[in-house]
């Protein structure tokens, strides 16, 4: 007989975004708060981007305004052209998705609502409608969409 196995061993509270896939959290490149605001950059003036190993396709999740973007550039050490502008003074984490991407996780949904999701086989859009709050959804998911998400609290589970 089949079962679900639930045991997760890691999570992520999850920023739903139409192109920014959820990252994978062991793959975690660097924790920190953006010193200035420049538009379209992350800006972070005691990083050093270059030899972290940042890369064209990172993720990152800014935790204070719940933004989720991609990294388009590496300008400098302390500079990243990015899909969505990293206000001043936001936490912010990049994870390395180009060098370890998330092959999907299972999602536990604390607030009631839909959620859009991309599976792991890329295929298109599925939308789970009626979710209950303390739901697990247990499909492979890369990405949960900002449209046609209405469930709130969202955490990934690998």
């Amino acid at each position: 007989m089949a079962y679900q196995k639930l045991q997760a061993s890691s999570g992520l509270a999850v920023i739903p975004s139409d192109e920014v896939d959820i990252p994978n959290p062991a793959a975690e490149i660097r924790n920190a708060s953006t010193t200035s605001a420049v538009a379209g950059k992350l800006v972070d003036s005691n990083a050093d981007f270059v030899a972290l190993g940042v890369k064209i396709g990172d993720i990152i999740y800014d935790t204070t305004n719940n933004i989720a973007a991609k990294v388009n550039k590496v300008d400098s050490d302390t500079e990243l052209t990015v899909s969505i502008a990293i206000p001043s003074g936001a936490n912010y984490t990049i994870y390395a998705q180009r060098d370890m991407p998330s092959n999907g996780c299972v999602l536990y949904i604390g607030g009631a609502g839909n959620v859009a999701l991309r599976c792991a086989s890329r295929s298109k859009i599925v939308i789970f409608k009626g979710l209950v709050a303390g739901q697990f959804v247990p499909v492979q998911t890369l990405r949960v969409n900002t449209s046609d998400t209405t469930a709130t609290d969202i955490v990934a589970l690998w």
